[in-house]
């Protein structure tokens, strides 16, 4: 609603992908304009908070193109806030509730430890539980398919958790977001890899994996394949690689405007807050 949209010219993954005979899908969230950068071919209505209803839609995707590569992106509504709360009172096929006891929740440090902050804790746990049914219904939906042997997988989020002193703002516990990876290539699972990447890796493992180059060379892309450390369980000592990483932010809504550029080590971090006149909003 704002009129934010990516330049003609970038080269998305879907894109680039749908330009090698790919199949492209988009199911559930999504923010993300225009088309004609994201042309997805198959993006139905969904309930994108019921498990049911997105497994469907997956497998009616994956039915439809038994014969074609695919990229499928797959955005669920858990665990976002919906209002005040997290929408847990709400009714979703194939989700029960999973209450949390506000009494036994931790509460991070950066939060007071208060009743309404405690509940609220409970509620988006709740959430995360309903999030995971999702990410079960999907796999299995993948797994039924028969194409589960041949899909690289990602589950992730797009930012932490929605918490003042988390999400949009520099801090650790805004940017550290769950990441798993699997790929039906690997030996070893069940790594904890603490290699310090980023988002931007995620375009050139899936440009490795499918065995394309970017129409504008290697060099035009910002961060570099995940596949080659997906089985190692570093950092090593003296080891230079995946040691620093970095995160910029402009933008949560035009209202929430404070620009900060962030470059992430081991050990420190330098933050450099390029408004810093401004008060920092919440991104409520």
């Amino acid at each position: 609603i704002h009129g934010f949209r990516t330049h003609e010219f970038v080269q998305s993954v879907p894109k680039m992908l749908k330009a090698h005979e790919f199949a492209v899908a988009c199911i559930g969230k999504k923010h993300v304009e225009p088309s004609s950068v994201y042309p997805f071919d198959f993006e139905p209505k969904v309930d994108l908070r019921s498990p049911t209803d997105m497994a469907n839609q997956v497998g009616l995707f994956l039915d439809a193109n038994r014969d074609k590569p695919f990229y499928l992106h797959v955005g669920s509504g858990y665990p976002h806030r919906a209002g005040q709360g997290f929408g847990n009172e709400r009714r979703h096929d194939g989700i029960e509730s999973v209450p949390y006891d506000p009494a036994e929740v931790v509460v991070p440090d950066f939060l007071p430890d208060v009743p309404a902050v405690r509940q609220d804790l409970a509620d988006y746990y709740e959430s995360i539980s309903r999030w995971d049914r999702v990410v079960g219904a999907v796999l299995a939906a993948l797994d039924e398919s028969g194409r589960a042997g041949e899909t690289l997988v990602f589950v992730t989020t797009d930012h932490a958790m929605p918490f003042p002193g988390a999400k949009a703002s520099s801090f650790d516990s805004g940017h550290r977001c769950p990441l798993i990876i699997y790929s039906p290539d690997q030996q070893r699972h069940g790594i904890r890899n603490q290699a310090l990447m980023n988002w931007v890796d995620f375009c050139p493992t899936i440009l490795q994996w499918c065995g394309i180059v970017h129409p504008y060379g290697a060099e035009a892309l910002a961060g570099r394949s995940l596949l080659p450390i997906l089985e190692d369980d570093g950092p090593h000592p003296g080891s230079e690689a995946w040691e620093e990483t970095y995160f910029s932010h402009c933008f949560h809504e035009i209202t929430n405007y404070y620009p900060y550029r962030v470059l992430r080590g081991r050990h420190y971090k330098y933050v450099r807050n390029l408004a810093h006149q401004l008060d920092m909003p919440l991104p409520s």
